[in-house]
Parts: structure tokens; sequence; C-alpha cells
């Protein structure tokens, strides 16, 4: 061991007690195959690094997540050292080259999505008439390239509160996120900004769904959907919706891709996103964010008479990560599916749940049935029971 770790000291040019590293350079081969190991062997060289107290007395720590130990603590002092920088870079190439070694099927990868004017914009959480929401949506309907069984307004059930969810035969697994509507609707430009999806014919996704902001996704109008909208606005996160199957657009099987900024994810000044996105296989995107692997959250939507099922499966190994990875997916994933992270931890539960996605408003703007419903649950809602909130731009 100790003739182990001497040798990764002199790879890093690295001599023991100093205060700060000299940076190695990644065209360098063997200096890359150092920086391609796990946070494991990184931990055991910034073991060789004086002390330092790099806890989270600057953030607030996610809740359920472990407290940071030694270890944890001098791999943060190691990427706030001066190789810190280069082991980012690196780490964004492992991520760019993660989809050519494993074969990229989703949308575009670097799409230039969600468009960096956009992203940049400052947004405000505001309020809508839950009656009015085809007023206020941007929707797809006939007159769009959008595929039709995304036309409409839809209803994310996720309380099990429609008819379809009580009705005998449908296991539903609750993990609410306090999200209530999406929607699909084409790029249109107002105000000196533009939102909205296109359909790629390549991968058959409807790309960009930015649920941190824009008229398509909307949320209870309460605390706890105020804090959902301002989680997606800090991670930029942003939804592809990618038909598998059938070439016609009617599948059976929809697979969600989700993206995030990963640059976002800090412990107090110190950027850990990438380094650790990298180890759990997340894909490069382009702009600071990156694609999330279907191997720790996968979703897929699965046709059904009555609309989608939205099944959301969670990889069983999240019970089992360091603090520094778990603070990493705490922040990535929405505070319902966290909760079901915590519920494997503490209870040995499933780690999958669903929920019907029903279409309340069609793709020509008529009530469905389910139209009535979603008014009748939004009458038992804590805190306001007419309006519903979403991020959008302020004008320019």
């Amino acid at each position: 061991m100790a003739l182990r770790l001497r040798a990764l000291l002199a790879l890093l040019a690295w001599p023991v007690g100093a205060d700060e590293a000299t940076p190695c350079s990644v065209d360098d081969a063997e200096c890359s195959a150092l920086l391609q190991h796990s946070p494991a062997v990184q931990r055991e060289v910034a073991a060789h690094l004086p002390r330092a107290e790099v806890g989270a007395s600057s953030m607030a720590w996610p809740r359920g997540v472990a407290p940071l130990r030694s270890a944890d603590k001098e791999y943060l002092r190691f990427l706030n050292s001066s190789i810190g920088d280069e082991l980012r870079r690196e780490a964004w190439k492992r991520m760019g080259a993660a989809a050519a070694s494993r074969g990229w099927t989703g949308p575009a990868r670097r799409d230039g999505v969600p468009p960096e004017e956009f992203a940049a914009r400052d947004l405000a959480i505001q309020s809508f008439p839950a009656a009015d929401a085809a007023k206020h949506l941007n929707f797809a309907g006939p007159t769009s390239d959008i595929p039709e069984g995304l036309w409409g307004v839809w209803w994310m059930d996720q309380t099990g509160a429609s008819s379809v969810a009580s009705s005998l035969g449908y296991k539903f697994g609750k993990a609410d996120t306090s999200e209530r509507l999406v929607s699909f609707g084409p790029k249109i430009s107002s105000g000196g900004y533009t939102w909205g999806a296109r359909y790629e014919e390549d991968s058959r996704c409807v790309t960009p769904i930015e649920s941190y902001g824009g008229p398509q996704w909307a949320a209870l109008a309460n605390g706890l959907g105020f804090s959902i909208l301002e989680q997606n606005k800090k991670m930029t996160r942003t939804f592809s919706f990618c038909f598998k199957g059938k070439t016609d657009n009617t599948s059976e099987v929809v697979q969600l891709y989700q993206k995030v900024s990963l640059d976002s994810i800090a412990v107090g000044p110190i950027t850990v996103g990438p380094t650790i996105g990298s180890v759990l296989g997340f894909v490069d995107a382009g702009n600071g964010l990156a694609w999330v692997p279907h191997g720790i959250v996968n979703i897929t939507l699965e046709r059904k008479p009555w609309g989608w099922d939205r099944v959301t499966a969670l990889a069983d190994g999240l019970s089992n990560m360091d603090p520094l990875e778990e603070m990493v997916i705490s922040l990535i994933l929405p505070d319902g599916l966290w909760d079901m992270v915590q519920m494997v931890k503490n209870f040995g539960l499933g780690t999958s749940s669903r929920y019907p996605m029903l279409q309340i408003v069609d793709g020509h703007g008529q009530k469905t049935p389910y139209y009535d419903e979603f008014l009748r649950y939004m009458q038992t809602v804590e805190g306001d029971k007419e309006n519903l909130f979403y991020s959008m731009p302020l004008a320019p």
C-alpha cells in the first residue's frame, strides 16, 4: 500500500506534505490513467495533504445524506488544489467519451438545448388559474410536428386522485414531486425569448421540455410546488421524450432522457458535480450540462387506453453510495424520488414508482373527461386550490 501511494504521488509530482499539487498534463498517458481512477484512489493520494476541514458549514447539507467522512474532506481538499481544475476538465472529457463507448441512442447528444440565452434568463415563479391551463400552457396540436400521442395538456397524477389510479388492478406507488401539468408545444417566440420543443426525425425525440422555465411545466401553487420549480431551475433540468419501437410514433413506450447542470453542484466553494458525475456514468451534453444515466434513474411512458403510465425506476445501488455521491444524487433527484431512496435505505422498500399521465385538454384545445377530475382534485390540495405555479422568464 505504501509503495503504491508513493508511486501515485510521484506520478502527480506531488511531494508528501506539499500545500499545492503541480498539475500534470492530461495529455500524458500515465497521468490521464491516474485521473481516470475512482475517487477512492484519489482520496488515497489526497490523504497525504495537510489536514484541512472542508465541511458543510457554508451550505445546507441535503436531507438524509450521511455526514462527510475524513476521507471525503480530504478528497474535497484534493479538488481544491491546483490539480482540481485539471481533474474537472478530464472528467468532462470522460463524460464525452462515455457516449461513444456505450453507443448513444438518445436525442442529439450536444444539441445546444436548452439554449444558453434562454437558460441565462432571469426566471420568476408566477401563478395562473388551473381552470385556464389551455390558455397559459404551450401545447401541441395538429399544426405542429409533435407526434399525436403528446398533443394537448397532461395531468401528472402523482397522488392517485384520478379514476384511473383508483381503479381496480392499477398498482399505484407514490413518489410525489408536486409537479402537476406538462405539455409539449412547438417552438414559439414572444417578448424577446423563445421556448418550446421540436421533433428530431433521426432520434424520434420531442426535445427540449424545460421543467425549469417556460409555459410547459406547472406545479402546485404552494411551498412544495415552489421548491420543486426552484430545484429544477438550479439544476437547469431538461427532458427529452423519445419514441421507441414502431417507426410511425404509435409506439407503446417513450424513453425519457434527462439533462442537468453538474457545474452547479458544489460543497461550499468546491465544485464536485463533474468529477462525481463522471464516476457515476453521466454523459456530457454541452454547456455544463450532463445526461443522467438510466442506470441511476430510468423514466419511461407506457401507452395505455387511458393515456400514459409513467414508470420511474431507481438503481438499487443508490442506497449504498459514499456521502459525496449521495449528495450529488440528492440534488439531482426531485424530493419525492429522493424520499424513495431514503425508504430503500431505512425500510428496504422497492425502488420503482408509477402514476397515470392523463390528457385533460386535447390537441384541439377541447376539454377531455379527465379535465373535471383534475379540477376536483385541485380542491383537495394544501394551499392555493385555484392556481398553479410555473417559472417564466422576466421581460427582457
